[in-house]
């Protein structure tokens, strides 16, 4: 999960439509906003979230946890491994 926050801030921050008000990070609590610069968990999104995927991802004991969108089969999957 840690991973996955450190490449969605480095996306944003990237990005030339980043606005400060849009992207909150609390380096005290670790917590990051979304769309708030009030997250009441450690990822906090105030808006919609776009989840793709191939639906060909393999679910291993290193994905555990991982959320993915299979547009084949048109349905999000939460990988539970074994």
């Amino acid at each position: 999960m840690k991973k996955l926050l450190l490449a969605l801030l480095a996306v944003l921050l990237a990005s030339p439509a980043y606005e400060q008000s849009t992207l909150y990070s609390n380096s005290t609590t670790g917590e990051v906003g979304i769309g708030t610069t009030a997250p009441a968990e450690k990822l906090d999104v105030a808006g919609t979230v776009k989840v793709a995927g191939t639906g060909s991802e393999a679910c291993s004991s290193s994905a555990v946890g991982q959320i993915r969108y299979n547009p084949t089969g048109q349905y999000m999957e939460i990988c539970t491994y074994p």
